[in-house]
């Protein structure tokens, strides 16, 4: 009979420990919201009701924002990962960018082409997108309020803004940090921005479009140079644009 008893005993603690085990509070899969004991939401800090794992799975980023045309490599903060981790970054619930795990364990992802300004979500596999488990928020800007380092800068932009008028031409150089771009080669690419719709009104929209690459497969050193030539339709039409330097193992026009 004491037999007996004793198993039952057992039985019943190994229910507990795994009803535990099941129960446990995780922020994986729950940024933004609050659960029973703690929360995943991002005014815990002040708070102090964060749950145990919340900056490994709400991770924030260094830097925090970066240009709306894409491109910039950002730290995921705290978060851990393996050099065997896939890194898929997922923006907007759309856009997917590869990301990469460096020497010191870092993750770090790459912001897409993003057709908005303003905080957009973003979420991180680690399975090469099977399950994104992390999330967080980053800041899509106008490249004007962009740092310095940031940003191609033009070599004359007097010469840039009235290039074509009399007395003025030659070759157009401009120059970039070459630490920003994370390859060998790169490929120099002019983009176009246009209206349509309405000015004011709900049908008033505005996109960006690539329209073609300057210079391919140029060496990453940060400056080029180039010798402009007329434009046929229907680039011509096209009266505000950017430039735009990314690794030349991106197809022309990547988002």
């Amino acid at each position: 009979m004491k037999s007996v008893e004793r198993s039952s005993l057992l039985g019943l603690s190994a229910l507990l420990l795994c009803a535990c085990t099941v129960t446990a509070l995780t922020c994986a899969g729950h940024c933004g919201q609050n659960l029973a004991s703690c929360s995943c939401r991002p005014t815990c800090v002040s708070l102090q009701s964060c749950c145990a794992d919340y900056r490994e799975f709400c991770p924030d980023t260094s830097p925090y924002s970066g240009t709306a045309f894409g491109g910039t490599d950002f730290l995921v903060l705290n978060a851990t990962f393996t050099q065997d981790s896939q890194l898929v970054c997922r923006f907007n619930g759309e856009t997917d960018t590869e990301g990469y795990v460096d020497s010191d364990g870092h993750g770090h992802c790459i912001s897409p082409l993003l057709y908005e300004t303003g905080w957009i979500t973003f979420q991180i596999s680690a399975d090469g997108g099977l399950m994104f488990d992390r999330q967080g928020t980053w800041l899509s800007v106008h490249s004007g309020k962009l740092d310095a380092r940031f940003k191609v800068a033009l070599g004359n932009s007097t010469q840039w803004q009235y290039y074509g008028t009399p007395g003025v031409g030659g070759v157009l150089s401009l120059s970039w940090d070459p630490s920003q771009v994370r390859a060998d080669t790169v490929n120099v690419e002019l983009w176009g921005y246009s209206e349509t719709g309405k000015p004011y009104s709900d049908s008033w929209t505005g996109s960006w479009q690539y329209l073609y690459s300057l210079g391919r497969k140029l060496p990453n050193n940060g400056s080029f140079g180039f010798l402009p030539q007329p434009a046929e339709k229907p680039f011509s039409d096209w009266e505000l644009g950017a430039i735009r330097v990314g690794a030349a193992s991106h197809a022309d026009g990547a988002q």
